[in-house]
């Protein structure tokens, strides 16, 4: 061995070139960004002396190490270090050296650059054909990603179908031996592995770690019953797991997301299939007219379509995706749902991008699915790839998040293949263990609130208003108040406060459940006649739209139509005056949910089911103060009162929500009483039982499940009243619609009922109460309660409801054996001092007359118009 003569030389002539570079870069930032000798120097950590002597001639060269040059490039373009005075340019220029990061500046000093730049895996036999369809396609000018994106996975299907023998069936995974046993053992694996690679010679044999990851896919497509797999399939699977493990396999060590199921269900329900015959004849037609116009309303332009009845039956869909976080090496999964009028992937893909955060922040440019061969159990390619929104300042130079994943179900491929797309998008937000769990804490949370408030609508609209059993015995206000508000209000107190990413991700989302969660807790209170918490809440609310409204459409109309119904519970002159200006404001309501749809199609192509909630409350509180308002001149509005109920049960329908869409129904029912048309009102009521019956779940209590048909019963009773003047008949119904109102805490119903009974008794002048109550309860309670024989706060539904609690009170100490004439004044005055106290529920040294305490005294309210 001979000693070749060490070239001090070039090795000096080399590091001159790099100071001369460095000095030529630090001049620049003198002339660019306003930089002096003294602000250089301080920056790098270093005297100034040095510098001076630097930059008049370089070969003395500088006492620095890489860090000093990042010190430098970090503090210079600073905006909160720089104290002197820049002008404009030099600040642009500055803040354009921020954007562009200090690879440049370490690189002309001779160090590696900040940012790695990606190294291709290739083989040196390849390596110049290669390296010139790289440099191709990375200076291909294109005028939309997308494109660049269609033609890279043109390139990998084309590389994929040249596989000598794609479709060749090479890959057994599952062979039994002579006890006719499974042999999936890793060793096994990867000697199949091992074969495959020498049988095809891939230049470059696969890593352990990828073996191994290899090894599982394959074990799990084996368990799954994916017994062989084509050449192209296993190219591939080992492509993609490659690639990923090349790209993202530092992302796993904290943020390792896998999706692991994906449930469809379909909330709509048709009406039609809870119909007699006989019930079709009479109220069908209605229906499905109600239906129509709903939709057309809703979305004006399926008249244009050559089939608009096909838009009635369009399913509502929800998604719910469940993913497993790895978290300290234990699988802690989150379920996300989501449901729209939409296709099943657009649904899916929507509750994946709500759940994980980056619906606000990225958007989905490319997406595309092909299978892998021939046969229905071929494996499936999946891509997906997102760009951030706000990247119009600069559309071709956006960062780009794409995955591919090989999977047999397209459905966890898809999501899959966008959950490790996005991961590299969280990865630059979260960068650290501690960010990533707190990512997942958020995750979690608001799921957990999702379902909880899905929870708390369901129960309220099912009539459960109190004591709902959650496991903890809560009322429905408790509920919403513990498992949304207050989670939420620890969430923005907490982590999204420290991470202004997470702000950015889900603040919006949560203001929204937030604010839907108090209108529902208002909505409750009202049910439940505590017209103080109502208004507080909806002043709360009030003053919140106030500062935000043009930003909350949505939450705008859910106001009003809770403040809407406030009115009418106070005996607002808004809704008793002649003018009936609502009959103008609410439909505005209906047209503005219209506008919405048609923005959310333009902007994301599909539309929130919770439109047709909104929806239903608006016709439904049109409605409603129709059937309650119209007197005998205003026959016309009577009548419509009924198309626009069955307008807000289909929408309630098309939500799946089934208590909803009966109570609206009965209330189409009780308006065709006034009108006089009793087979209406039995068709429609017969209607409204066949759906409750349907709703009823096993744990409901027979107390419940006789209280949720209360509104059922009094349509029937009105319409033995006002039709058939069958007055004892309707008592009957009467008495059981009132204990089901008390045992639900439904104190508008209590009033109805109280009046009704009042109606129908002063009809009876020889017929004893004690008989009615023997009737409608039954005489088990009369042994049961000797003092308080028909009804024990005790037993009801609720925790505190005070009007609820007077009507008992008011019952048990009615005299059994008067006539029911003698008592009939006695219902009238309960029912007109229930409303009495809404109208004066400000002030209990106010006397104001409730508008209906006057209809009720000359008995217009309610009565036959015709």
């Amino acid at each position: 061995m001979t000693d070749k003569p060490l070239q001090e030389d070039s090795y000096f002539q080399q590091q001159q070139f790099y100071w001369e570079q460095l000095r030529q870069e630090l001049d620049r930032y003198k002339t660019e960004l306003g930089a002096t000798n003294t602000e250089l120097a301080q920056c790098m950590g270093i005297s100034r002396q040095p510098l001076v002597m630097f930059m008049q001639d370089a070969q003395k060269g500088l006492p620095i190490q890489r860090w000093n040059l990042m010190r430098l490039w970090d503090l210079l373009t600073d905006p909160a270090h720089s104290q002197k005075k820049l002008s404009s340019a030099a600040q642009s220029q500055r803040n354009k050296l921020r954007q562009q990061g200090p690879d440049a500046l370490l690189k002309a000093a001779g160090f590696l650059p900040h940012t790695q730049k990606p190294t291709l895996d290739v083989h040196p036999s390849r390596l110049q054909q290669i390296h010139r369809i790289v440099s191709r396609l990375s200076n291909l000018p294109v005028s939309d990603f997308a494109e660049f994106i269609t033609l890279t996975d043109f390139l990998e299907m084309f590389v994929t179908n040249s596989f000598p023998g794609k479709h060749k069936v090479f890959f057994e995974l599952m062979q039994c031996d002579t006890n006719d046993t499974v042999l999936t053992s890793m060793d096994k694996q990867i000697d199949r592995i091992d074969r495959w690679v020498e049988k095809n010679r891939l230049p470059n044999a696969p890593e352990g770690v990828i073996k191994q990851k290899l090894q599982g896919a394959l074990s799990r497509l084996a368990i799954s019953g994916k017994s062989e797999l084509n050449n192209a399939e296993f190219f591939e699977l080992y492509m993609s797991i490659a690639e990923n493990e090349r790209l993202n396999s530092h992302i796993d060590e904290c943020l390792k997301m896998r999706i692991t199921q994906c449930q469809f269900t379909t909330l709509n329900f048709p009406l039609k299939p809870f119909l007699s015959h006989r019930e079709t004849g009479y109220i069908w037609q209605d229906i499905e007219e109600a239906c129509l116009k709903a939709e057309k309303c809703l979305r004006p332009e399926i008249l244009d379509r050559s089939d608009p009845e096909d838009a009635v039956s369009e399913p509502v869909i929800e998604a719910l995706i469940t993913c497993n976080f790895g978290v300290k090496d234990k699988g802690k999964s989150v379920r996300w749902r989501y449901s729209t009028s939409t296709t099943h992937f657009e649904t899916m893909l929507a509750a994946l991008g709500r759940g994980m955060g980056y619906d606000a922040e990225l958007e989905l440019v490319d997406f595309s699915t092909r299978t892998l061969g021939h046969k229905d159990y071929s494996l499936i390619r999946s891509s997906t790839a997102f760009r951030p929104i706000n990247h119009q300042d600069d559309p071709h130079n956006c960062r780009i998040y794409q995955s591919v994943w090989i999977d047999r179900s397209t459905v966890l491929g898809i999501l899959q293949s966008a959950v490790v797309a996005v991961r590299s998008w969280l990865a630059e937000n979260f960068p650290d263990e501690s960010s990533c769990r707190s990512y997942y804490e958020v995750c979690r949370t608001v799921a957990e609130i999702d379902d909880n408030l899905v929870q708390g609508k369901k129960v309220l609209n099912g009539y459960r208003i109190q004591q709902v059993d959650y496991g903890k015995g809560l009322s429905a206000n408790e509920y919403l108040e513990t498992a949304v508000i207050e989670k939420i209000n620890h969430l923005k107190q907490g982590v999204l406060k420290q991470y202004s990413k997470l702000r950015d991700c889900y603040e919006a989302d949560l203001d929204h459940k937030y604010w839907i969660a108090k209108l529902a807790c208002a909505h409750s209170a009202m049910i439940e006649g505590n017209m103080i918490i109502a208004s507080r809440l909806l002043v709360e609310m009030q003053d919140f739209l106030n500062a935000t409204s043009p930003e909350h459409p949505l939450l705008q109309i859910a106001y009003s139509m809770e403040y809407n119904l406030q009115q009418f519970y106070q005996g607002d002159a808004n809704i008793f005056s002649d003018s009936r200006q609502w009959r103008v404001e609410l439909p505005k309501a209906i047209q503005a949910l219209s506008c919405h749809i048609n923005d959310s199609k333009q902007v994301c192509g599909r539309f929130d089911s919770d439109i047709y909630i909104h929806a239903s409350e608006v016709w439904g509180r049109l409605a409603r103060l129709n059937f309650c308002c119209s007197n005998q001149d205003e026959i016309d509005h009577l009548a419509a009162s009924v198309k626009q109920f069955l307008m807000a049960a289909y929408c309630s329908s098309k939500t799946g929500n089934r208590h909803r869409a009966a109570h609206w129904i009965s209330n189409a029912s009780r308006s065709c009483v006034r009108l006089g048309e009793g087979d209406r009102a039995t068709a429609f009521a017969e209607l409204a039982e066949r759906i409750i019956r349907r709703a009823i779940e096993p744990t409901y209590s027979i107390e419940y499940q006789d209280a949720i048909r209360a509104e059922v019963n009094i349509a029937r009773g009105e319409r033995l009243l006002l039709i058939e003047k069958n007055f004892a008949g309707s008592l009957d119904y009467f008495l059981r619609s009132l204990k089901g109102a008390i045992y639900i805490g439904f104190t508008r119903l209590i009033a109805d009922n109280l009046y009704n009974i009042a109606r129908a008794a002063q009809n009876l002048g020889n017929y004893r109460i004690r008989k009615s109550f023997e009737s409608a309860f039954g005489k088990e309670d009369w042994k049961t309660y000797p003092s308080e024989w028909l009804l024990n706060e005790a037993d009801q539904g609720w925790q505190e409801n005070k009007i609820a609690a007077e009507a008992i009170q008011f019952l048990n100490e009615l005299n059994k054996d008067e006539d029911w004439s003698a008592v009939a004044p006695q219902f009238k005055q309960q029912a007109q001092k229930v409303w009495h106290g809404w109208a004066n529920f400000n002030s209990s040294q106010s006397n104001i007359h409730h508008p209906l305490e006057m209809a009720m005294e000359s008995e217009q309210f309610l009565s036959r118009v015709k």
